[in-house]
């Protein structure tokens, strides 16, 4: 299994102006990808990504992630395409669940409910198209979620077929069953950013990549290990850890967000202290539940602080086989000055473990 860090990249939740000058800056200073989400009702990652895509020349882009029921995979692999013709080449695909975007679209009334949906089912169905439309052949497929129906469909824009037929697959998921079709089927993983900073989590979530692998004759050498991480750093330790206070919180107490007992099992954090957290919410709003954050929790559940401390934590990550952190959303404090401190002091360390 390969167990050494590859790069370090960001995804960062900020205003159109914002994201392309961090997208800039990263590139400048040699960060090694670029990757947006999407919140509920929030900016499109991928628009905003093909603005990305013309403004830079080499910096690897990608979705981390996008929900595949807020596109018909079809609508993802033409988004996709079109990204990786504007960036020559450098779009990677990433897709998930996004249970929260179930919930409050009203298609299942609450996270326990998802599995109504089949989230299984069109997590394979969504990857079957996606390969069949970017392989640029005519693709039948006929789905439990999602189908295309005869005589078969293909991207052909006008002449022009997807630059790459194997353009980067990578899937997100907390499910066992999606990590190992993950392992069977996908490029890559982007492992969940409310658990990815425990080492348990993450060697848990590897097992059952491996045995998904394993399933197709296939090991985890031949997969990303990619990791999206509520992540901050900065000269000032505890600005950076209060920082993430917020993020902590919702991934606790957000009903649609929080993986309770995961968060229980793979970490030191008590019942009773995330129960805290939840009344919080439910007493005082955001603000109020990020007050009961405690430092354990952030030490659980984020990597944040000095250049140093990240490091630590980062390194113990690599060793288990995370190959591609992702600072997702915040970054720091100060994203600038974030941005810097990612490139100048802690990708150098890293890469040279």
């Amino acid at each position: 299994m390969k167990g050494t860090i590859k790069g370090f990249d960001i995804a960062p939740f900020a205003s159109a102006e914002e994201t392309l000058r961090y997208a800039l800056l990263a590139e400048k200073h040699g960060v090694s990808g670029f990757w947006l989400g999407e919140g509920l009702h929030g900016r499109s990652a991928t628009a905003l990504l093909s603005a990305v895509a013309v403004q830079t020349k080499k910096i690897q882009l990608g979705t981390a992630i996008i929900g595949v029921y807020n596109r018909h995979p079809a609508i993802i692999a033409m988004e996709a395409a079109t990204i990786d013709e504007l960036s020559g080449g450098r779009f990677n695909i990433g897709i998930g669940v996004n249970v929260s975007s179930l919930v409050k679209h009203g298609l299942v009334s609450d996270a326990k409910s998802a599995t109504k949906q089949k989230p299984y089912e069109a997590m394979k169905d969504s990857v079957e198209i996606i390969r069949g439309l970017l392989s640029g052949k005519n693709t039948v497929y006929h789905g439990q979620v999602f189908s295309l129906p005869d005589p078969g469909s293909t991207l052909n824009f006008h002449g022009f077929r997807p630059l790459r037929p194997n353009q980067p697959l990578y899937l997100g998921s907390r499910s066992p069953k999606i990590l190992e079709l993950t392992g069977q089927k996908a490029d890559g993983v982007i492992l969940s950013r409310s658990l990815s900073a425990s080492g348990s989590y993450v060697k848990d979530s590897l097992k059952h990549i491996s045995d998904g692998a394993r399933k197709a004759g296939r090991s985890l050498d031949d997969l990303v290990i990619a990791s999206n991480l509520t992540f901050s750093v900065s000269k000032d330790s505890e600005l950076a850890k209060n920082h993430v206070k917020e993020v902590v919180a919702l991934y606790v107490a957000d009903p649609t967000l929080t993986a309770e007992n995961l968060m229980l099992q793979h970490s030191k954090v008590k019942p009773e202290d995330l129960e805290r957290v939840k009344q919080g919410l439910r007493q005082g709003g955001m603000h109020r539940a990020a007050e009961l954050v405690s430092p354990e929790m952030i030490e659980e559940f984020a990597i944040a602080g000095n250049v140093d401390e990240c490091v630590g934590k980062l390194e113990e990550l690599g060793e288990l086989g995370v190959q591609v952190p992702i600072a997702f959303d915040l970054i720091g404090p100060r994203p600038e000055e974030a941005i810097e401190l990612i490139a100048k002091e802690i990708m150098p360390r890293l890469l040279d473990s």
